[in-house]
């Protein structure tokens, strides 16, 4: 039994490739466009971002796969 199969969920699969790729443009196009020293704080607070949407992707797929 395979939990979320591509061919059933192929929407979330691009949504979740699209949703990947739009971060990551807006992280390194956007956030980080010219070059500085990160600070400990400034890193911090990107682990932290980053960590948190990362779990509220989990909780969602756990959340879904509940039903």
């Amino acid at each position: 039994m395979t939990l979320f199969p591509f061919a059933e969920y192929w929407t979330f699969y691009t949504a979740f490739t699209a949703a990947v790729l739009l971060l990551l443009a807006a992280d390194l196009g956007i956030f980080h466009r010219k070059a500085h020293a990160v600070s400990f704080k400034e890193a911090l607070l990107w682990v932290c971002f980053w960590v948190a949407l990362a779990l509220a992707f989990c909780f969602g797929l756990f959340q879904y796969s509940l039903d």
